[in-house]
């Protein structure tokens, strides 16, 4: 059965279903408390139930509450979850995915994940490198062997919030950095999805380019890329 990983986060945060499918795509159950069965219980009951059947928690916090003072602080949900795991998880198994901006409760001394300069990659590396060592999966991938080009077009297209680039632009990049003719990109491409580490499609959550395909990882590819 897949480890179960509580997610704590404000409910109008924009990115909590790539969020969760981040965390499935890595063979771990991302709990979603406003996604789950109500099972017959209120709203507090219903999150410290599904809280306390958890194996993990990640904590989210986003820059849209302010005190008093006006100073950035978890949504009540947020911080009252907060409280309710002080003592059912042991320090290893809490996390605080910190967004741009925001900060976490100032007595919080636990793992701090935080993103920076609008650069989600090396957060959601960090991120996953912490899941496998506190929630180790038995199934293990074989090695993928890369070039350099493409480690490139990997690390690039994680850079982005949602891991995917339009392809004029990844072909753009490769032009500036290797020289490379739209031929060999299409061959490359190719590769890349043979080996299911990108996929390609119209729509990207989050991005208003149209006209042409964009490139996205998949599961495997931000696996790869947080290895990097």
């Amino acid at each position: 059965m897949s480890k179960r990983i509580f997610i704590s986060h404000n409910t109008e945060w924009e990115f909590i279903d790539d969020f969760a499918d981040l965390i499935r795509g890595f063979g771990y159950h991302p709990v979603v408390v406003e996604k789950e069965p109500d099972l017959g219980l209120d709203p507090n009951e219903k999150s410290k139930y599904y809280l306390f059947s958890s194996d993990m928690v990640i904590f989210v916090i986003t820059k849209d509450a302010v005190d008093f003072q006006g100073r950035p602080h978890p949504k009540s949900n947020v911080a009252l979850e907060i409280g309710l795991a002080e003592d059912k998880f042991k320090p290893e198994q809490k996390i605080f995915f910190v967004d741009e901006g925001a900060k976490p409760p100032s007595m919080v001394i636990k793992t701090h994940i935080p993103v920076q300069g609008g650069n989600y990659y090396k957060a959601i590396a960090h991120l996953i490198r912490n899941l496998k060592k506190v929630l180790p999966q038995v199934e293990s991938r074989e090695k993928v062997d890369l070039n350099a080009v493409e480690r490139f077009i990997i690390l690039e297209l994680a850079k982005d919030t949602h891991g995917c680039l339009a392809r004029p632009v990844v072909l753009k990049r490769l032009e500036e950095r290797f020289s490379m003719e739209e031929g060999r990109f299409n061959i490359l491409r190719h590769k890349l999805r043979d080996k299911e580490i990108i996929t390609e499609g119209e729509i990207a959550i989050g991005h208003n380019y149209h006209g042409d395909l964009y490139l996205m990882l998949t599961e495997l590819g931000w696996e790869i890329a947080s290895e990097m």
